[in-house]
């Protein structure tokens, strides 16, 4: 949950992004599309905290990949 003010928990500039109150993440990859529309809960796991290094681990998981779907070696 965040505020709904965005400016409260995120700031952005041209030298950095500032989140404040601390970000988690889940990834919603293979999981069944629901048919409600209106509400659907999502358990975040607590060890799911985005940090610099958890970020970085993302890109690089993600970039991996990518590589692999397009028969690229890296």
């Amino acid at each position: 949950m965040v505020d709904r003010d965005r400016a409260v928990w995120l700031e952005n500039g041209g030298d950095a992004d500032i989140l404040r109150y601390g970000a988690y993440y889940v990834s919603l990859a293979g999981e069944t599309p629901t048919s409600n529309k209106n509400k659907q809960v999502v358990r975040v796991p607590r060890a799911n905290r985005l940090t610099p290094s958890s970020l970085r681990t993302l890109c690089e998981d993600d970039a991996r990949l990518q590589l692999r779907r397009y028969g690229v070696n890296g």
